[in-house]
């Protein structure tokens, strides 16, 4: 699999894991404090899902991290820029191309 294939695939699934961790940190908010043990390991769950995704990747602008944050997971269609060159990100497919031509060796 090529690598743009495998960064879709894996950036997809740590969101994918993000938005349910979300919606049951959402759920049990609603009944424990907001700094109960379970709520801040599951929190801590998601961040190191992030973290693991990003380093596979070596993903140093933690653009995975500010797509979900920043950008909440692009509804905010927040741009990217390279070289002057505007990157609108709303989807993880757009995420992935813009990380693909900002991590990529010159001339290629």
């Amino acid at each position: 699999m090529d690598q743009k294939k495998q960064m879709l695939l894996e950036y997809k699934r740590t969101i994918d894991l993000v938005r349910s961790l979300n919606i049951e940190m959402d759920k049990t908010n609603q009944v424990l404090d907001i700094n109960s043990p379970l709520l801040l390991s599951i929190d801590h769950m998601v961040e190191r899902a992030i973290d693991v995704t990003e380093q596979l990747f070596e993903d140093s602008f933690h653009m995975l991290s500010w797509f979900i944050y920043d950008n909440d997971m692009g509804k905010n269609g927040f741009e990217g820029y390279i070289e002057e060159e505007e990157f609108v990100i709303k989807t993880v497919k757009d995420l992935v191309n813009y990380c693909i031509k900002l991590y990529a060796e010159p001339g290629e």
